[in-house]
């Protein structure tokens, strides 16, 4: 084998040497990049978790002030309910009160004999419920008689 033959073999080995060298340095880049960029994407991984229970967490206080203020209004609902249940078995029981006012009118002029010569001994019905009736009719009689 003669020199230049040496030399050629020698180049090419060297050659081969670089290319792999160099394809080494590559790929190590190549892996230190992509592990950098895995760390970044899993600490963004970490920050959006954290977001998303802060978030979570305001959500579910968010919807328990709901479900308490939902539970308040029922209750204002239901109050209002029975109030009004009440004002009505109210009016019906004045209402057959005052049913029971005018019957014992009817039933006092119908004994009394003298009832056909007088004026009706009580206002007409409703009349008794009006601001000032009765009571202001007994204070004006009271100041005639003064």
């Amino acid at each position: 084998m003669d020199n230049t033959t040496i030399a050629v073999i020698v180049i090419a080995i060297v050659a081969v040497l670089v290319i792999a060298a160099l394809i080494a340095v590559f790929m190590r880049t190549r892996s230190d990049r992509r592990r950098q960029k895995a760390q970044k994407l899993r600490r963004e991984a970490v920050e959006h978790k954290h977001d998303l229970a802060e978030r979570e967490a305001a959500a579910e206080a968010a919807q328990a002030r709901a479900q308490q203020a939902k539970a308040e209004a029922d209750a204002r609902a239901a109050e209002a309910a029975r109030l009004r249940q009440k004002a009505t078995d109210d009016v019906s029981e004045v209402n057959r009160e005052r049913e029971e006012v005018r019957r014992e009118f009817e039933r006092a002029a119908e004994l009394d004999p003298d009832a056909s010569k007088r004026p009706p001994a009580a206002p007409p019905s409703g009349t008794q419920n009006q601001p000032g009736g009765a009571h202001r009719a007994g204070r004006r009689g009271d100041l005639g008689r003064g």
